[in-house]
């Protein structure tokens, strides 16, 4: 079964859902009613934000306080910051690292 998205926004909960169908679906060996077929990557199926001509978030700028980001961090927490950055990237954004001094 083809995923169709016609050019739509996907969000992460979308993103959330479609991960959740790949996990589920199929065969389940515990399972007789179960269908056997092949199981759609839905994931795969996804386009790329680099396929879209649209940046939605060109020309916005967004800074990163610098001393939000030192000392006491949790790694997981710097990640997760450091990841979201390169989606905002991803978006248009022009992200930059300011101080609050």
């Amino acid at each position: 079964m083809p995923v169709h998205l016609a050019g739509l926004p996907v969000s992460s909960l979308h993103l959330s859902w479609i991960h959740a169908a790949s996990v589920v679906s199929g065969q389940d060996p515990h399972d007789a009613t179960s269908s056997a077929a092949p199981v759609t990557d839905f994931a795969a199926a996804l386009p790329s934000v680099d396929s879209f001509n649209s940046k939605p978030l060109r020309g916005k700028r967004i800074g990163v306080i610098a001393e939000m980001m030192q000392g006491g961090i949790a790694p997981g927490v710097i990640s997760a910051v450091q990841n979201s950055i390169k989606h905002l990237e991803s978006l248009g954004a022009d992200v930059s690292e300011v101080s609050s001094q």
